[in-house]
């Protein structure tokens, strides 16, 4: 049996904002740190926030004792009390919610690799104003005849040839550089890195590699140059581990347990009320309480009556 999480977040909008997993492995861990199979970007998700748990065709998810609980279709769950889920359910992990299902695998299982570039999607869309800054991976030559060189990828799909000919987009003068020595492609997922039949081939942080999924920090050397692929939503990433857990606000958690609007609902208008504003008071009901309340009423108002009649006499 494979399950699919379709993860999103309530302050993200259009198609980045939401990022589909698909498992078949017995556990998949779910929270905020790099080893986390579904990563969710956000201080309110713990660092092991809850573990899913797929046996003899049933899947159970477990809460990890994480700060802010894990929900299911509005209900808490337990620590350490696993649930069993079915295809339709909501799941809500601090500010994320995650639609489960389960069946066929319908396509490639997600790979550490995979689930650090969705991540970073995750990250990027809740970004706001910084969203460019962290959105565009770029190049620092830090050795050889070209140091101080900064290259920016380019948005996705991209595609940059490095080599010492001209017909190169980042041309290097180093002699031992082939004329086409490496290709970077950029797409959803990253930067991919590979090389083109050079003579002197490529190196990533002192190995020999035929092709590499860049991350954050790693060196090539391409004959006597070092280039660093650094990629500012990565880093980013790795500055939320660590750090202490944020709770959640009812507002965030009730926007997360509100399903996805859809064309035709917010097509129409509707009148919001404040996610924390207080409840209406119900319409008062007529029983046998309120009766004897207003019988009461009535033989003071008529002692009262009486009693400034004799007043006045």
């Amino acid at each position: 049996m494979a399950v699919k999480l379709v993860v999103r977040h309530p302050g993200s909008t259009g198609e980045r904002g939401e990022v589909s997993f698909e498992f078949e492995q017995v556990r998949v861990a779910i929270g905020r740190s790099a080893g986390a199979d579904v990563r969710l970007p956000g201080l309110t998700v713990s660092e092991l926030h809850a573990t899913l748990e797929l046996q003899t065709g049933q899947a159970r998810l477990r809460d990890e004792g994480s700060t802010n609980g894990t929900r299911v279709n509005g209900v808490a769950l337990v620590p350490q009390r696993p649930r069993s889920l079915v295809s339709g359910d909501l799941i809500e992990i601090g500010e994320f919610s995650i639609a489960f299902s389960s069946g066929p695998l319908l396509g490639v299982a997600t790979s550490p690799d995979r689930t650090a570039s969705l991540a970073r999607r995750l990250l990027q869309e809740l970004s706001g104003a910084d969203a460019h800054a962290l959105a565009v991976p770029f190049l620092r030559i830090t050795r050889g005849p070209d140091q101080g060189t900064l290259v920016n990828l380019g948005e996705a799909p991209s595609r940059l040839v490095i080599g010492r000919g001209e017909e190169a987009d980042l041309v290097l003068r180093d002699p031992d550089v082939s004329r086409e020595h490496i290709e970077i492609t950029r797409d959803l997922d990253g930067a991919l890195a590979r090389d083109l039949g050079s003579k002197n081939g490529l190196d990533v942080n002192g190995k020999r590699l035929r092709e590499r999924r860049l991350r954050h920090g790693d060196t090539l050397r391409l004959g006597e140059t070092s280039i660093v692929y650094e990629d500012p939503a990565e880093q980013a990433l790795k500055g939320l581990e660590g750090q202490p857990d944020q709770l959640v606000t009812r507002t965030q958690q009730a926007a997360a347990a509100a399903p996805p609007k859809s064309a035709e609902t917010s097509a129409s208008p509707q009148v919001a009320q404040p996610q924390d504003a207080p409840a209406r008071p119900a319409a008062p009901k007529t029983g046998s309480t309120d009766v004897l309340i207003y019988g009461l009423a009535a033989v003071i108002l008529a002692a009262s009556l009486a009693g400034l009649v004799w007043l006045f006499r």
